[in-house]
């Protein structure tokens, strides 16, 4: 309003100076002199002031407008604020909705979870209480097993005592004996003196049972074995002619590798022999007739029969059966077999060895030492 008021009051400041202006009104102030030039200056003040005033409603004008444009703008910016901020406020408002949703939804899991941990700590304690009774039980029935365990125990080494005593005196099995002593003390092992007087028992009875000096079975089987496998190279009585000697009696293998020295030396004896021929000198007994191949096969086998016969015995420990087969065997190979040829002889020498060997350990009376166990006393 007061630009416009400013606007309107310009325009006749400016009429009223415009005809003192005038071209006109110059030839007037030369004519008139003096008094015609203090008026004009007079004028020009006044339009001088004019202009300046002019000038200022002008910049007052202006410094209104950019007074209304500065609070347009910041009409403007303060608007486009609000509006920004009712934009935030909105997506504030929804994210406040939506974490109101996700409280409320933990809220109900929160509730859900605890009424879960409640039954949880409710099924705990049950568990507890199921355990302290369970716990009470196993201690009365560890009282009662511990009652009795002892008991147990003895009879169970008792009875492994008598498995020994069987094993050793019907079946002469030291082995199994043992193992079964052993066994029974560690049984006994952890009751303490309760168990003193079986377990010496037991210790004595073991170390007797270690003492035993019982024969090598192994090496013993092993000799018949050879014996047995020798037979067919043992020479009867009928395989050698009157008059010929061991060395006549070889292979043709054997006198070939011999050298020509040994083949002259075997000429000569047997030169000799055909010159001792033209005296013959006849003797009371007759000699042996030549052995058939079935009879030969005959006394072989029998020869075999005896000799695992007695290994046979020697396994199973009956030093009886042992000894009648290897007096056989011997008495066989005396009766049928050349005991002159040197491997009958070292033959009949190891059966004779094997005969006097003993098969059979004595074995000690180990039942008065299982006594305090075995006899039903205390232990």
């Amino acid at each position: 309003m007061s630009e416009s008021n400013d606007t309107d009051k310009t325009p006749p400041a400016g009429d009223e100076a415009a005809p003192s202006g005038n071209g006109n009104n110059a030839p007037a102030e030369d004519n008139s002199g003096t008094p015609a030039s203090g008026g004009g200056r007079i004028l020009a003040v006044v339009a001088l002031v004019l202009a300046l005033l002019v000038a200022g409603g002008a910049a007052g004008g202006g410094y209104y407008l950019y007074l209304q444009l500065q609070a347009v703008e910041r009409t403007a910016a303060t608007r486009a604020s609000e509006q920004s901020l009712e934009r935030l406020s909105d997506t504030l408002t929804s994210r406040a909705q939506a974490l109101d949703d996700r409280v409320d939804n933990l809220a109900g899991r929160t509730s859900s979870q605890s009424e879960n941990v409640a039954q949880f700590r409710e099924e705990l304690a049950n568990l507890r209480q199921d355990q302290r009774a369970l716990a009470e039980r196993m201690d009365h029935f560890e009282t009662l097993a511990e009652s009795r365990r002892f008991e147990w125990a003895r009879s169970e080494a008792a009875y492994l005592a008598s498995v020994a005593l069987t094993r050793l005196n019907l079946h002469r099995d030291v082995d199994s004996a043992l193992q079964a002593l052993k066994e029974a003390d560690k049984l006994l092992a952890g009751f303490g003196g309760r168990t003193v007087d079986a377990r010496q028992g037991l210790s004595r009875a073991i170390d007797a049972l270690l003492a035993v000096d019982r024969p090598d079975v192994g090496v013993l089987s092993e000799r018949l074995m050879g014996l047995s496998a020798s037979v067919d190279s043992l020479p009867l009585r009928g395989d050698r002619r009157s008059g010929e000697t061991e060395a006549d009696a070889q292979p043709a293998d054997a006198v070939r590798g011999e050298g020509w020295r040994a083949a002259v030396a075997r000429a000569w004896r047997r030169f000799k022999a055909s010159l001792s021929e033209l005296v013959v000198v006849h003797r009371a007994e007759d000699q042996p007739p030549l052995v058939s191949p079935e009879q030969r096969l005959f006394l072989t086998q029998n020869l075999r029969l005896q000799l695992e016969t007695a290994r046979a015995a020697l396994v199973r420990g009956e030093p009886q059966l042992y000894r009648d087969s290897l007096r056989q065997a011997e008495r066989w190979l005396r009766e049928f077999h050349d005991t002159e040829r040197t491997v009958v002889s070292t033959a009949l020498q190891e059966l004779q060895a094997l005969r006097e060997s003993e098969i059979r350990a004595e074995l000690p009376d180990i039942k008065p030492m299982l006594a305090p166990l075995t006899g039903g006393g205390d232990a």
